[in-house]
């Protein structure tokens, strides 16, 4: 008789403190943390947060990107339909704008209309307007104000230009740092611009946006953030208008030469993994030395013809309108393109760079 009322008192007891634990972690309190329902696919999911591995489905960070895309045509209408399209299947983070905003002379001022018309209108999907758009410059937005882009900053919800040149932190769930460094391909190219070179756009330019000693300025700035950024763990993205490597057939000057060679030789003692650029009107993903190259100037703007096929090539396609999803792990990039209809054109996936190639190892 005694061993039946141990027994019950025992499991009321327990019951009781298995109920309390329960109550207060529906209530916010302490405890066992309350588990979340998730409806998919017309199933129904337990997740459950002590579960080891529960947690991975937010281990990918996804974002968009796309360049040249600023003409206010049926292109750029659709892609922008293609992007939302995309948006809606992917919980995606911000999006990356590789210059070339305002086609063909950028922004007058900040209340000039085509921001309105070819950005806030042209991507207004709750999808796109509800995400950080982080934008850079191309050589068409110098041809004009280009503070009135930059100062755009605090008047647009979703459009982020934090200067000519800025950088932008992010934090993936494994815990590292992902560090997208933005620069002014431009602004880069006045830094070794030397008088009798032939220079697009010259006599447009705003010398003090553009120029000399503004252009030597940001080369110092981006070798001292590049220096700053040596954790192992974490990605490095760096953002331009114009191309370092690329298969597309144009005009190379003497004085794109001497900016992509010195570019280059500066990402590569780095810790760089990515540069993305737009300028060329093609979809392109390049890898050499270490290095992965990402051209994406296929948002609106005629397409551009490719030349014959380079030993680095991993992707390259110059046939549609588009745009790139990027989704980004610890260790690995996936890189797809879409074209305006939504659908895939190509897909890649690289890994992240191995650090020790800074110092020269391939």
């Amino acid at each position: 008789m005694r061993f039946c009322v141990a027994c019950l008192v025992g499991s009321l007891v327990i019951s009781a403190i298995l109920f309390a634990w329960g109550d207060a972690a529906r209530k916010g309190g302490s405890g066992r943390p309350e588990r979340k329902v998730q409806v998919k696919d017309q199933k129904l999911f337990l997740l459950d947060p002590d579960v080891p591995g529960r947690s991975t489905r937010f281990d990918t960070m996804r974002f968009l990107s796309l360049g040249d895309q600023g003409t206010g045509g049926f292109p750029q209408r659709q892609v922008a339909a293609g992007m939302t399209k995309v948006a809606q299947q992917y919980n995606l983070s911000f999006v990356l704008g590789l210059g070339d905003n305002f086609y063909d002379r950028g922004l007058y001022n900040e209340d000039d209309p085509l921001f309105r018309e070819r950005f806030e209108d042209m991507y207004d999907s709750p999808e796109l307007k509800n995400i950080p758009w982080y934008m850079s410059l191309g050589d068409h937005d110098h041809r004009r104000n280009v503070d009135a882009q930059v100062q755009h900053e605090s008047r647009s919800s979703n459009w982020h230009m934090d200067g000519q040149f800025y950088t932008v932190q992010k934090t993936l769930a494994c815990g590292c740092m992902v560090h997208i460094v933005v620069t002014d391909s431009v602004l880069l190219e006045g830094g070794v611009y030397e008088e009798g070179m032939s220079r697009r756009f010259i006599r447009e330019y705003d010398d003090s946006r553009s120029g000399k000693e503004a252009g030597l300025q940001h080369w110092e700035w981006l070798r001292n953030t590049l220096a700053r950024l040596t954790n192992k763990d974490d990605w490095v993205i760096v953002i331009g208008h114009r191309p370092i490597l690329s298969r597309c057939k144009r005009e190379v000057s003497a004085l794109d030469i001497k900016f992509r060679s010195k570019m280059k030789k500066l990402l590569e003692e780095s810790s760089a993994d990515l540069y993305m650029n737009g300028h060329d009107h093609t979809a392109q993903i390049l890898r050499d030395s270490g290095l992965h190259y990402v051209v994406n100037g296929i948002g609106g703007h005629n397409l551009h013809k490719l030349q014959p096929p380079f030993p680095q090539d991993l992707y390259v396609n110059a046939s549609f309108h588009g745009f790139a999803l990027h989704s980004l792990g610890c260790d690995s990039m996936t890189i797809t393109f879409y074209s305006g209809d939504g659908k895939e054109q190509g897909e890649k996936v690289i890994r992240k760079r191995d650090f020790q190639r800074k110092s020269g190892v391939v």
